[in-house]
């Protein structure tokens, strides 16, 4: 058994927190491996499948594809004022009661009808109409 400075590398290559700690008294938890610049390099903690790095990377290099919307970029300026209203209301009035979670009862569909009465809807058309356009311009090349 070997030590490492977050915890201890048990015999089937995974890791745990050191004698006297636990997921409870820890004051981190390395489990967040989305921190890490490449999680496939990270130590996977025990209780989880030992081999899920090797199968999450062949899946990702052999099975994943490629999203037919690589490439394309948004041009909001023929709806600024739009996006200006729609992201005034999505992070100043409406996003810190939804991102703390301290909305109360029907504040998610007062935050959707402000979204649509300040011009949502046009803002989705146009995002729409440009994507139409670049895939078709895309099928043409």
């Amino acid at each position: 058994m070997s030590v490492l400075i977050s915890g201890i590398i048990i015999e089937d290559g995974t890791i745990d927190f050191p004698e006297g700690v636990s997921q409870e008294t820890a004051e981190y938890y390395p489990g967040f491996v989305d921190y890490l610049g490449n999680h496939f390099l990270a130590y996977v903690f025990k209780g989880i499948d030992p081999t899920i790095r090797q199968r999450s990377y062949e899946f990702v290099i052999n099975e994943a594809s490629t999203s037919p919307l690589l490439g394309f970029k948004f041009d909001t300026t023929p709806v600024s004022d739009i996006y200006a209203q729609l992201s005034y209301i999505c992070h100043d009035e409406y996003g810190p009661m939804l991102f703390t979670g301290a909305a109360p009862e029907g504040y998610q569909e007062e935050f959707i009808e402000k979204l649509y009465s300040v011009g949502l809807q046009e803002y989705l058309d146009e995002a729409q109409r440009q994507l139409d356009e670049w895939l078709a311009a895309k099928a043409n090349r």
